[in-house]
């Protein structure tokens, strides 16, 4: 057992010095949601892209309680099990807190947990860079563990993080009654966020390789932590992905992406669903039921950023509003369908439901006007709203960016 030790030693003195080091002066906004459930039974599992700040957000956590352990999930030998080990630390160290970082890592972490859970009396909070699976789980993890879903920077996140500057957050619940102009001022910093920003780590330490070595972090780790992949699923993967980020989102589809990257249609699915979960991408399906199942994919941001290299460059502006739109409805946690017919007409971009609200939105530059959500009559008692970007008092209009300073955790 003297290995045993070792490594419980080894846990111990990474665990202080980290947390001597670690000095934060700004806070994610998601922490205060966390600590609101610290108090309560529940385990809480926190998933999300990587280079967002989860490792912060756990050491600012840990500081805050005095009887508490960080622990990277590699320091635990894997000869010895996680339940054995918080065990041990509670019981001989009197450790109550534990926070776990990067849990998908660790064989079995859904059994381990789910016995931590029932016999011992503890707290855990855990990360994963890979969406957690926890209402799936055959262990039923979903009545111990309360899962978070933590994003990259919101625009109005990084307006706080670069310029620090706190913006008053804005309900969903009246967000087209507003006068914005205290918020109009904002919309020039639209391009910087897009281009990387959004990335907590970008921001940290501004290179053009941050993002590409998260991209490549995700593709070499994460994707064979969640499936067995082999070298040829990893090229046609990079190259996906390429595709992706240098066609239109409009011709971008299951379909699409198997005939010209030349896999078959059921591992373009496998692949998207793979990047999904591992927080790249996301899969928009069409609202009407009559009309073939293709989806929209989008990047989460910062990814298209990062990847285009020959894409005409309206499209890639639009490509980029969508994923803004996308990407902070998403926040929201609010069902969001695209638009399309079986006649192959223009339609509006997407559609909600908030409530029992039909809401429809058109997304463009300046120039756009309100004349496609006009002509769309198939979807009736629906309000319709036309979001520009960047924006310029179109009558009618609204600006993209209001979206960005929303208050998340808003449900539909």
């Amino acid at each position: 057992m003297g290995s045993y030790y070792i490594m419980i030693d080894k846990i111990l003195s990474l665990s202080k010095d980290i947390k001597a080091k670690s000095a934060f002066e700004k806070e994610r906004f998601i922490l205060k949601d966390i600590s609101n459930l610290m108090n309560s039974k529940l385990f809480i599992g926190i998933a999300g892209l990587r280079g967002i700040g989860k490792t912060v957000l756990l050491l600012q956590l840990s500081k805050k309680y005095e009887n508490s352990i960080y622990i990277s999930l590699d320091s635990i030998d894997e000869k010895f099990s996680l339940f054995d080990t918080i065990k041990e630390l509670n019981t001989k160290y009197s450790i109550d807190y534990f926070f776990l970082d990067e849990i998908h890592n660790y064989i079995n972490w859904q059994k381990e947990l789910k016995t931590i859970y029932d016999f011992l009396n503890v707290k855990i909070v855990f990360t994963s860079s890979v969406a957690l699976e926890i209402i799936e789980s055959k262990y039923d993890l979903s009545r111990r563990v309360a899962v978070i879903k933590m994003q990259p920077f919101s625009f109005s996140e990084y307006i706080y993080f670069k310029y620090n500057k706190i913006m008053k957050s804005l309900h969903f619940e009246n967000l087209f009654d507003i006068d914005t102009k205290e918020y109009n001022k904002y919309v020039a910093y639209f391009d910087e966020y897009m281009s990387g920003f959004s990335v907590p780590a970008s921001l940290q330490s501004p290179s053009t390789i941050i993002i590409p070595n998260i991209l490549e972090k995700i593709i070499e780790r994460d994707l064979v932590a969640l499936k067995k992949l082999d070298l040829q699923d990893i090229q046609n993967i990079r190259l996906t992905l390429k595709y992706i980020a240098n066609n239109r989102v409009d011709v971008v589809g299951f379909s699409n992406i198997s005939k010209n990257i030349g896999i078959h249609i059921n591992k373009v699915k496998q692949y998207l669903e793979l990047l999904e979960k591992t927080f790249v991408l996301q899969i928009i399906y069409p609202y009407s039921k009559n009309v073939m199942k293709e989806p929209k994919i989008l990047f989460n941001v910062p990814f298209r950023s990062v990847l285009y290299n020959n894409i005409n460059k309206d499209d890639l502006v639009g490509a980029i509003r969508e994923e803004f739109f996308v990407f902070h409805l998403n926040n929201l946690e609010l069902n969001i369908k695209y638009l399309k017919n079986d006649r192959g007409e223009k339609m509006p971009d997407y559609i909600i439901t908030y409530k029992n609200r039909k809401i429809i939105f058109e997304i463009g530059g300046p120039g756009k006007t309100k004349k496609q959500l006009n002509a769309c009559k198939e979807i009736p008692c629906c309000e319709k709203y036309l979001l520009q970007q960047p924006f310029e008092n179109e009558l009618g209009a609204h600006p993209l960016i209001l979206l960005g300073f929303v208050k998340t955790g808003e449900k539909k």
